[in-house]
């Protein structure tokens, strides 16, 4: 592709006009840093943290489930959670066992969420044990190709104390009952192999995601989005955003593994997902 001129005079001084090495799968962002900074912290929840191996180790445990329930290349996983820090391994994770990740917003109601299930065609849905999203999930599947429910609880994911007090006082969300056959996330990830299938990934042309639109002129539509409609963007937010790192230092590319991103956005949408969750992943990529 010929590198675009952009005749302005304002464009930032050290900021190229092209990018490059962004022609990879998208998990491969959690392969690299935790190859090479396996012991920095990719997610802090309530003060728990958990760090790029541990989420690349869950990843690959998530797809290797995937795989085992009959999941293949281009199916379709849907993710109805809430910011969690469950939320990048199940993502990593339907990426590596080949499948396309679907976002759902945590706020529909039954009827909304079925209507994207069916929509996509979805064969898994993860969800979180709560009162109201799991029964929102469990009326949400009928008649939707759904045939494996996940139910993701926060209590494994907090420090041992607070997670043991919080259950003890009733603090921790938790559903009233579970329909049988659903299983959990813990027991899932402990009972798989750390072994994602061999799946070949074309970064260009296979979907790592379909996001839905607001629907403002009618029902939700699927945005299909590869894994290098992602990976450009995240190698062109490193590149754009300069930053001062020490005081009477000139802005610089972001460094490595450095800086910590709040991540406020929803993560199932397009914005908080790429700016939040997986660019700072990528930033300890280079």
């Amino acid at each position: 592709m010929p590198v675009q001129d952009w005749t302005t005079p304002n464009w930032p001084e050290g900021v190229p006009r092209e990018v490059s090495g962004y022609h990879k799968p998208l998990f491969s962002i959690l392969d690299e840093s935790a190859r090479e900074f396996p012991d920095r912290v990719y997610t802090i929840f309530s003060d728990a943290t958990r760090t790029y191996a541990q989420v690349k180790d869950t990843a690959d445990r998530v797809a290797n489930f995937l795989a085992s329930r009959g999941i293949r290349k281009g199916d379709r996983v849907a993710i109805f959670l809430p910011n969690l820090p469950h939320f990048p391994p199940i993502y990593f994770g339907i990426l590596k066992a080949g499948a396309i990740g679907v976002t759902c917003n945590p706020l529909y109601t039954a009827k909304e969420l079925q209507h994207q299930l069916k929509d996509c065609g979805a064969k898994a849905v993860f969800c979180m044990d709560h009162p109201h999203f799991y029964p929102t999930t469990v009326k949400s599947i009928e008649g939707t190709e759904v045939e494996t429910v996940v139910i993701c609880g926060v209590k494994s994911y907090l420090p041992k104390l607070k997670g043991w007090l919080g259950g003890l006082l009733g603090k921790i969300p938790k559903a009233e009952r579970h329909e049988p056959g659903h299983l959990f996330f813990d027991e899932v990830v402990a009972a798989a192999r750390p072994e994602p299938p061999a799946v070949r990934i074309s970064p260009e042309t296979d979907l790592a995601l379909i996001l839905y639109t607001g629907g403002t002129t009618g029902v939700p539509k699927g945005a299909c989005l590869t894994h290098t409609n992602f990976t450009y963007d995240l190698a062109a937010i490193n590149q754009w955003m300069m930053l001062v790192h020490e005081a009477g230092v000139r802005p610089e590319v972001q460094r490595r593994a450095f800086h910590t991103y709040l991540g406020v956005l929803p993560w199932y949408h397009s914005f908080g997902m790429t700016c939040a969750m997986l660019s700072s992943c990528a930033s300890a990529t280079g």
